[in-house]
């Protein structure tokens, strides 16, 4: 399997990503052929995920760590 895809971050000016957003978010993925998308730094929204999984486009999701202290992985909102 060759894996073609990109790393995706969410540049929004609200603190909601809006579904519009996510499908075009595929639909770019889509139009480039890629079948790999890396998401940055946090975990994807699981409409973001449902949507790549129709498509089958593998999702990375990174590890939650990066800049957060025990406080916010005691948080259930939070995790």
């Amino acid at each position: 399997i060759k894996l073609f895809g990109v790393n995706r971050h969410e540049m929004t000016d609200t603190p909601v990503v809006e579904y519009g957003e996510l499908v075009r978010d595929v639909a770019i993925l889509r139009t480039l052929n890629a079948n790999f998308v890396r998401g940055a730094h946090y975990a994807q929204d699981q409409r973001f995920l449902d949507l790549c999984d129709v498509h089958g486009i593998l999702v990375w999701e990174e590890v939650l760590g990066w800049q957060n202290s025990a406080t916010d992985f005691a948080d259930g909102v939070f995790m």
